[in-house]
C-alpha cells in the first residue's frame, strides 16, 4: 500500500515570528487534502540544565495555547546558518542567566504540523553568571530550579511542555 502524499502546492504567510504554510496534497486515494502547518525554518535548540546539586533549571511562564502556567525547557529558534549548539548556549544564557557544559542529546520532530526539528542539549554543572536576561516582548519568565522528582512529575502530569526532550535527558542521566 502506498501511503505517500503528492504535494500540489503551498502558500506562505507571516504571522508574528511564525511562518504559516497552507499546503495542498493529493492523498493516496486520489482526493485532495489541504493542511495548515507552521514553518520554524532551522528549528529550535533547547537545554535541559542541571546544577551541580542536581536541580533542573526550567522556565516557568504562562502559555497561551493551554492557557495556564507551565514549565518549559529554556531555548529558542536557531538563526539561519547558526549551529544548533551555539543557538542552545545563546538561548539558555539569554533566558536564564545560566551557562553549563553542553552535551547533544538528539533531535525530535516537535509536532506533525510543524516543520523544523527541535535539538536538545543537556547542560551539566550549570551556574548563574548573569542577573539580567534578554527576553522577548511577550516573555514574562520565572526561572526556577526544581528537583529530579519535580521534573519527573512535570513530565508525567503534562506540566512540562517539552516532555520528549526531558525524557532524552532523564534517560541519559539514568533516571
Amino acid at each position: 500500500m502506498n501511503i505517500a502524499w503528492k504535494k500540489l502546492g503551498e502558500e506562505k504567510e507571516k504571522v508574528g515570528y511564525r511562518t504559516i504554510v497552507h499546503k495542498r496534497f493529493e492523498l493516496p486515494d486520489g482526493k485532495p487534502g489541504e493542511f495548515t502547518t507552521v514553518d520554524y525554518g532551522q528549528g529550535a535548540a533547547l537545554v535541559i540544565g542541571l546544577t551541580p546539586d542536581d536541580k533542573f533549571i526550567v522556565a516557568r511562564q504562562f502559555r497561551p495555547g493551554p492557557e495556564r502556567i507551565m514549565d518549559e525547557l529554556p531555548g529558542g529558534f536557531i538563526e539561519p546558518d547558526e549551529d544548533p549548539k551555539v543557538a542552545a548556549a545563546r538561548e539558555f544564557r539569554e533566558e536564564t542567566g545560566y551557562v553549563g557544559e553542553l552535551e547533544f542529546l538528539g533531535f525530535l520532530a516537535r509536532d506533525a504540523y510543524i516543520h523544523g526539528d527541535y535539538y536538545y542539549y543537556l547542560a551539566r554543572n550549570c551556574r548563574k553568571v548573569d542577573e539580567v536576561r534578554a527576553l522577548g516582548e511577550h516573555e514574562f519568565i520565572e526561572i526556577v530550579e526544581i528537583s529530579v522528582d519535580e521534573m519527573l512529575e512535570n513530565v508525567r502530569s503534562g506540566k512540562l511542555t517539552d516532555a520528549g526532550g526531558a525524557l532524552l535527558a532523564l534517560r541519559k542521566l539514568g533516571l
